[in-house]
């Protein structure tokens, strides 16, 4: 329960300070906003993707994507979500939230531990604390972030995501 309220509380300090009018990019600049269960809003950018198990985004600017990594007190948090709110709110059926205390690294084969995973896939939410997972994470340079899944299958209590599973998010 504690490490969900730590998370929305990320989410907000995300919302808090990705907040402007205008991006370098020239669209309107970032936010995540946790109040909506799954909802948020991320920046225009046409790299944004994922593909988790069976379901998929993207490469496309209405792909609903984001990695994050903000201290909280004395402790940082990173991790990524993403949601298929591209779809029509009908068919709003998925959504994935995981994240770890740490930095948000770059590279290959990197080992992280402590993760928490919660997948909703109506009618049933998966999760698992405690995971380790092995991913590649990129700086692709355009305010986005890819994190690979390597070394799967990860079993997520009935839910499965799979090697070479990613999510490519704009960053906050």
């Amino acid at each position: 329960m504690n490490r969900g309220i730590i998370f929305s509380a990320i989410l907000a300090l995300a919302a808090a300070t990705g907040c402007s009018d205008s991006g370098s990019d020239g669209t309107s600049a970032a936010f995540v906003d946790p109040s909506g269960g799954a909802g948020f809003v991320t920046k225009t950018v046409n790299t944004k993707r994922y593909t988790i198990n069976a379901e998929s985004c993207g490469p496309a600017t209405t792909c609903s994507a984001a990695v994050f990594s903000h201290g909280i007190g004395d402790t940082q948090y990173s991790g990524f979500v993403a949601a298929d709110r591209h779809e029509a709110i009908a068919s709003q059926d998925f959504f994935i939230k995981a994240y770890w205390a740490g930095s948000l690294p770059t590279g290959t084969s990197i080992s992280i531990s402590g993760i928490t995973i919660i997948v909703f896939k109506r009618p049933n939410y998966y999760t698992v604390t405690n995971q380790t997972c092995t991913f590649d994470i990129t700086n692709n340079g355009d305010g986005t972030y890819d994190l690979q899944f390597k070394s799967g299958p990860y079993n997520i209590n009935g839910y499965t995501i799979n090697t070479n599973d990613r999510v490519t998010g704009t960053f906050h």
